[in-house]
């Protein structure tokens, strides 16, 4: 351990020391040893800061910089030649040191045309890796024939033409096989009329319950005599300025699920009595709304 100073000095003279000066800022003033220096038996020796790796601040990673013993103090420095530069945020040379980029300062030999180089850590510093070859662009492919138009359906037959059963009737229209003359004329079998879909109703009946040349059926159904209002869907309703005709419109069946304010079909009693239904909820059921029978008014 460093010894005391000797107390008790005017000026320097006094102090017969080795590089010994007189300190006048200690009270007393004594004869004391300046910065860099330790005390040894009565003269003051320069310190080796760099022999002992807690008395100085170089960088602490082995290989990375070097320190130089000054009198007073040292200096550390990074081992440029290794590959270690000083780091952007050191604040004293050789304290902090980074890998150096030789690729980025020009100092590889790598041939550019040919070669890229990719920065190591020292002692490979870096590496000269060949370039990628740019592909070959693929062939380009032989024009193809331009693919054939999809098919379309055939086209639709409008109202009051001619259909078979292999024709379609324009939407809104079915086929009908009702006599145009009074009295009636025979319709060849297969031969059907794209029409609105109505049927005549008469005194004491209804659309498809009375036997009558004049009711429009389907001969395409599996039923060549079910006649078109007897879908269960479809019901007659008159026919405003026409009292002894009835046009099919859809309406909910009885029991089926309905939606406020859907109408649901009328049946007729064998006296001719209407039986009515509307869309009511099944309180005794899933409370949902159904087409329900009603005592008419």
């Amino acid at each position: 351990d460093p010894l005391p100073p000797k107390a008790g000095c005017q000026s320097d003279s006094e102090c017969t020391g080795t590089n010994e000066f007189c300190n006048s800022t200690q009270i007393p003033p004594s004869c004391d040893c300046p910065f860099g220096y330790f005390r040894l038996g009565p003269h003051c020796q320069p310190e080796n800061e760099c022999g002992d790796p807690d008395r100085n601040n170089c960088d602490a990673n082995v290989g990375r910089s070097t320190c130089t013993d000054l009198t007073p103090g040292y200096a550390c420095s990074c081992i440029d030649t290794d590959g270690w530069v000083d780091a952007p945020n050191a604040m004293t040379p050789g304290t902090i040191c980074v890998d150096k980029d030789e690729c980025s300062t020009g100092e590889d030999n790598c041939d550019e045309s040919t070669h890229v180089c990719v920065n190591r850590l020292p002692p490979t510093k870096w590496d000269c890796v060949a370039k990628t070859p740019a592909p070959t662009p693929p062939p380009t492919p032989p024009p193809t024939a331009a693919a054939p138009p999809p098919p379309t359906d055939p086209p639709c037959i409008t109202e009051g033409n001619q259909c078979g059963c292999s024709d379609q009737c324009c939407p809104g229209l079915v086929r009908d096989r009702r006599p145009t003359t009074d009295p009636p004329s025979p319709t060849p079998v297969g031969v059907f009329e794209c029409v609105t879909p109505f049927a005549l109703i008469f005194l004491g009946g209804e659309c498809g319950t009375n036997p009558s040349p004049y009711q429009a059926v389907d001969e395409c159904s599996t039923s060549e005599s079910d006649p078109l209002c007897c879908s269960g869907t479809l019901e007659c309703r008159p026919v405003v300025d026409a009292p002894d005709a009835g046009r099919c419109e859809a309406c909910k069946p009885p029991g089926a699920s309905c939606n406020f304010g859907e109408r649901c079909c009328i049946r007729y009693a064998e006296s001719y009595f209407q039986y009515e239904y509307e869309c009511l909820l099944d309180e005794c059921g899933s409370n949902s709304r159904t087409c329900q029978y009603v005592v008419p008014l």
